[in-house]
C-alpha cells in the first residue's frame, strides 16, 4: 500500500485570488518537487501527499498528482457515518518520484 512508504505532505498551498493565472502555484509545487527529489535520499521520502479541494483536483492531475481511492473511499463512509457531506471532503492525492521524471 502507499501508505506505508515514505512522504512529504504538502499541508497548505493556496495562491491568493488576485495572482491566479500567472503560473505561481504550477511553480510552487514544481519547487516542491524539487525539494522532495533533493531530500528523499536523506529522509527516505518517495512520495508527496497532499488534501486537494475538490475544485482543484484536475489542476493537481495536471502537475502529476494520482488521486489515492481507497483512502478517499474510506474518508467518504466515515464522513456519511457521521452525517457530513461528502461532496465537500479534500481528495486525498500523492506524487511518486520514483515515477516522474527528472527536470
Amino acid at each position: 500500500s502507499w501508505r506505508l512508504i515514505g512522504g512529504m505532505k504538502i499541508a497548505q498551498l493556496a495562491v491568493d485570488r488576485r495572482f491566479h493565472g500567472h503560473g505561481l502555484g504550477t511553480a510552487l509545487v514544481a519547487y516542491s518537487i524539487q525539494l522532495a527529489r533533493s531530500l528523499r535520499a536523506i529522509v527516505g521520502c518517495r512520495l508527496i501527499t497532499l488534501d486537494a479541494e475538490p475544485e482543484l483536483v484536475a489542476w493537481y492531475e495536471r502537475q502529476g498528482f494520482v488521486r489515492n481511492v481507497e483512502d478517499q473511499e474510506q474518508r467518504r463512509r466515515r464522513a456519511a457515518e457521521l452525517g457530513r457531506s461528502v461532496e465537500s471532503l479534500p481528495v486525498s492525492m500523492r506524487f511518486d518520484l520514483r515515477d516522474a521524471r527528472d527536470p
